[in-house]
């Protein structure tokens, strides 16, 4: 009797134990990765979550992470966790990612996690969104990934989209349809909604800052007579603000273009000005321009960049030959300073210079070139760069009959895709191409049909 009692006893005693290991075995914290789920952008935290209140100093000692990078831990409560990299992580590197077995819950049961946890991460490689087809179907919004050359279709708006635009990091897309209604495309989740809701009205050419702080866009009336049908710039400050027309509301004002200080420029062509506004204290500064062509912000924000017509004087080509002044188009630099604009076409006067665009890096200035020498005219415009560093300039391609517009530099500043379109034959459809400046390489073709590239990390 005594034996089976303490048999009874021991019984028990195992299989409360094995109970008490199996609630343990449930109620231990358990980790997982909830972004990226497809690739790791360069400048994208890393999110894990835990199925309980988490012990910060404990995970923070059992994080892995290989290979090895100062990395900061941001907890939006204790069950979420950010791991921020201090620099952009490294484009096209495999990250090994996890949490130690031992990482303790917060409270009581403080129980640990009861294994190691790990994930392999890829970092992505800097992309280019794109618009297809240039003619016929909608156009919709596509990512091409330039170490494979695949494609993936990113919008299936019904109609179409007429332009995009998307913040330095690649995080945030915004768009606008054939409707004219804004669109927002957050890139972590590929998730849209919409924006702003235009009405009657057509909004049109998103344009987004840099650090994603403000949007702006041209937005046109359709409803009241065809002379008041002119675009006026709107803009929303994307932390909770509300649409508003830029100030003075009066008269109308299009292309709008933001540099890397949230400083907005656009054109006024009623005044045949650009016009630069300062969302923090309201602040506008001016520059004449006749021509109203798009420009670009230096990288440092210190200037802006734009074609203006000049006019060459009689016989400048061609003594005695009794030419009337002909006009030309020169890039001129704006400077924010209150410096005189400055031709930055006097290498050559003989010149149309159109289409500008700066680097990230600031080193180089891309533009379209065409000469008005009768010797060495074409009827497509040229991809020229000027070095900052040096002052020298130098075509980028020799293609006489082809136009080269719609200028895109890759994020480290070492790439240049462009829209190649022949002036020929008008038939044949644009093309995307890239030139590697790193390199000796000769520029490749990327597409047939794109347009409207825009890298992306």
């Amino acid at each position: 009797m005594f034996r089976k009692h303490w048999a009874n006893i021991l019984g028990s005693l195992f299989l409360l134990g094995l109970a008490a290991g199996a609630l343990a075995w449930w109620r231990a914290p358990r980790v997982a990765l909830e972004s990226p789920q497809n690739g790791l952008l360069p400048r994208q935290d890393i999110l894990i979550t835990f199925t309980a209140p988490m012990q910060a100093q404990s995970v923070a000692e059992r994080l892995i992470l290989r290979p090895e990078r100062p990395v900061s831990l941001r907890w939006k409560d204790e069950r979420t966790l950010f791991v921020h990299s201090t620099s952009p992580w490294p484009a096209g590197e495999r990250l090994t990612i996890g949490i130690g077995q031992g990482a303790r819950a917060a409270g009581w049961p403080s129980l640990p996690t009861l294994e190691n946890t790990i994930w392999e991460v890829q970092v992505s490689t800097p992309s280019l969104l794109y618009l297809w087809p240039e003619d016929g179907a909608p156009a919709q919004l596509y990512r091409l990934h330039l170490g494979d050359g695949s494609t993936e279709q990113l919008t299936g708006e019904p109609f179409g989209l007429t332009g995009f635009t998307a913040t330095a990091d690649g995080l945030e897309v915004y768009y606008a349809t054939v409707e004219g209604d804004i669109y927002h495309l957050a890139r972590r989740t590929g998730e849209t909604s919409l924006l702003v809701d235009c009405g009657e009205d057509v909004c049109a050419n998103p344009q987004v800052s840099p650090d994603g702080t403000y949007l702006a866009w041209e937005r046109t009336p359709v409803s009241g007579p065809p002379q008041e049908a002119a675009p006026h710039v709107w803009y929303l400050r994307l932390d909770g603000g509300s649409p508003a027309p830029l100030p003075p509301e009066d008269g109308s004002s299009r292309q709008p273009v933001w540099s890397s200080a949230n400083r907005l420029c656009v054109y006024r062509p009623e005044q045949a000005q650009f016009a630069v506004w300062n969302p923090a204290d309201g602040k506008i500064v001016s520059w004449d321009n006749q021509t109203g062509e798009e420009g670009t912000w230096l990288a440092d924000s210190t200037a802006f960049i734009a074609p203006e017509i000049t006019l060459l004087p009689n016989g400048y080509l061609a003594p005695n030959s009794g030419f009337l002044d002909l006009p030309s188009s020169h890039l001129i630099r704006y400077a924010l300073d209150g410096a005189p604009p400055q031709d930055l076409s006097t290498e050559d006067p003989a010149v149309e210079d159109t289409s500008p665009s700066a680097s990230p890096d600031g080193r180089y200035l891309a533009f379209a070139r065409k000469s008005l020498r009768p010797d060495s005219w074409t009827p497509g415009r040229q991809v020229w760069l000027l070095d900052f560093s040096t002052g020298a300039y130098r075509p980028l391609t020799v293609s006489p009959l082809y136009n080269h517009t719609a200028f895109a530099w890759s994020p480290a500043g070492d790439r240049l895709a462009y829209l190649r379109s022949n002036r020929n034959d008008f038939s044949q459809p644009t093309e995307i191409w890239l030139a590697d400046l790193a390199g000796e390489k000769a520029p490749v073709r990327l597409l047939i049909g794109g347009y409207a590239p825009q890298w992306i990390p």
